[in-house]
Parts: C-alpha cells; structure tokens; sequence
C-alpha cells in the first residue's frame, strides 16, 4: 500500500474548492446581515464593536485572496503528487473517463454555486469577493486544463524516467 496519488485528488481539489467558496460566501452573508441587524442599537455603537466589526471584515474580505491561495496550492500539489505515480499507457481511457466525470461534475458543482449565490444571504457575499466567483464561473474549464496536464504528466513518462 504505498500509494502516492490517485485518479481522486483531481476530485479532491475540486470538492475542496466548492466548500471553500460556499463556505466563504455564506459566512460573508450571515457577517453582512448581523452587522446590518444591528446598526441602528445603541447597545452595539461602541468603539470595541466598532473594532471588533472592522477586524472581523477584514478577515472576511482577506478570504477572497486566501482562495486563490488555496486554489494554486492545490494544483501544485496535485501536480507534483503525479510526478510520483507510475502508470501504464493502458490506463489512459480510464484516465480520461476520469477526467470527463470530473468535468462534468464540476459543472455541477459551478451551477450550484452559481444558484445559490443569488440567495438573499449570499448576494452580500457575492458583492464583496472577486476571486471567488470568477473561479467557480469557470470551475469546469479550470478543472480541465489541470486535468489535462495532469493526464500527459501521468502518461508522457519514458521508461527510464519511471523508475
């Protein structure tokens, strides 16, 4: 059992992308809507809350950059996971099967975020991030050109480089 990668870290890349920028969205949101809810009491008009509420933005807002952060760690690894696997020239069908269910799949998983994002909640969020929603846009395109290289990593090995 000394596997170094697998078919399943392009979906892995994918299914941790989508959580991430959902998860983003609706946090940035439910910030907006509390903040919202409570600017008008007195309770809450104080310089701590003040700075506390200006702290919490900005790490909200830093999380659109986090993203792509994230985004580019993950293909590098993934990428670099390949480099390790040795496969044969007969797997390559399985391979771009693979791929093509991964594609469509993050298409999937584009429209989902894409509907959701129009919610009440997350529109606030949608407003305020850049990176975010231009990935999940183009979610499926990105997963294909990693996919790709990934592919003619997997199987453009000479012999002598397999070992």
């Amino acid at each position: 059992m000394n596997k170094k990668g697998s078919a399943k870290d392009i979906m892995f890349v994918l299914v941790a992308l989508f959580l991430f920028a959902f998860i983003s969205m609706l946090m940035m949101g439910v910030y907006n809507s509390y903040t919202d809810s409570i600017e008008g009491s007195e309770a809450f008009n104080n310089t701590v809350n003040n700075a506390v509420e200006e702290s919490a933005g900005t790490t909200l807002r830093a999380f659109d950059y986090i993203f792509m952060f994230f985004l580019f760690g993950l293909i590098v690894i993934v990428i670099a996971s390949t480099f390790t696997i040795r496969t044969h020239p007969l797997f390559f069908f399985v391979s771009l099967l693979l791929l093509i269910i991964t594609v469509i799949i993050g298409g999937v998983f584009s429209q989902v975020f894409e509907t959701s994002a129009e919610t009440d909640i997350m529109q606030d969020g949608a407003n305020e991030y850049t990176v975010i929603p231009f990935v999940m846009d183009h979610l499926p395109t990105i997963i294909l050109m990693v996919g790709v290289i990934l592919v003619v990593i997997l199987y453009a090995k000479t012999k002598y480089e397999e070992v």
